[in-house]
């Protein structure tokens, strides 16, 4: 959960449900005034800050919304350049607060907070990117070779965010227009953030700033949509071994995979970078 201050009230994205002392604690610093739902995956207590608190709820038209949810109270929909404090006005009561909402199937919002966060302000975000863990801790004795090897031969540690997997598949099977989608991350990436919070992981406000996040997004998009649709799930995975266990048992030949062959349809195509 995200909370953020502005003209004395809270807004909340991303909302959980705190402790009886965590939540009088966020009393102390204002009114709880809004609740913003960036993903139908998220914002599991919305409905209890709505009911307790008299919150606002802001979300996406068609959003997926708790179970017996009142109606959405402030609609997201996509700020324009404006002439006033950075952008034209959002449903927020979050000065300069500007959105972008994704082309999916799934309905999807990024925010954008200029005032808030690092130089350059700080991106909010549900599944669209999310931020990987911080790996705590030295290497382990036995992969310490290994990671001298690859540290000499310069290969990059793994991306500090992506597409969450689980997210891009049902994007990709409700039909996702990939060619505006990636419009959309193009517009994220132009807001030149110098930060970014997730419903995932840890923040992530990198040392080289809104350089460092616009060559994330980049990454992530790139990667997040490979050639050949997203991966199986974990479970799925281990339904592929053992039908190839049973292949092998019954005399089969095992299966090889062609590395010269894509697969047809509309997501064959080459992944380039934004």
């Amino acid at each position: 959960m995200t909370i953020v201050r502005a003209s004395g009230a809270l807004t909340l994205f991303n909302a959980l449900r705190l402790t009886p002392r965590g939540e009088a604690a966020l009393s102390t610093l204002g009114p709880i005034t809004t609740v913003v739902r960036l993903g139908g995956r998220h914002g599991a207590d919305d409905e209890y800050y709505r009911r307790v608190h008299g919150a606002a709820l802001a979300a996406v038209d068609d959003m997926r919304l708790a179970d017996g949810a009142a109606a959405v109270d402030l609609r997201l929909t996509n700020t324009v350049a404006g002439l006033g404090d950075y952008f034209a006005l959002s449903a927020l009561p979050i000065p300069a607060a500007a959105v972008v909402v994704l082309p999916t199937p799934t309905p999807e919002a990024v925010v954008y907070l200029p005032h808030h966060g690092p130089p350059g302000g700080l991106l909010l975000t549900a599944d669209a990117l999310v931020v990987r863990p911080a790996r705590r801790g030295a290497v382990a004795p036995q992969h310490a070779r290994l990671h001298a090897a690859a540290t000499r031969l310069g290969v990059a540690p793994a991306a500090a965010v992506r597409l969450h997997p689980d997210w891009w598949r049902a994007q990709v099977e409700g039909g996702v227009d990939v060619a505006a989608l990636r419009a959309a991350y193009v517009r994220v990436k132009a807001w030149g953030a110098g930060g970014l919070l997730s419903a995932r992981g840890d923040a992530w406000l990198p040392d080289g700033g809104g350089v460092a996040v616009v060559e994330g997004i980049a990454g992530a998009v790139t990667v997040g949509m490979p050639v050949t649709g997203p991966r199986h799930k974990p479970w799925e995975r281990g339904a592929a071994k053992d039908a190839g266990r049973r292949r092998l048992l019954s005399g089969g030949a095992p299966r090889r995979r062609d590395r010269g062959r894509r697969a047809a349809g509309p997501y064959a195509e080459r992944s380039t970078p934004l």
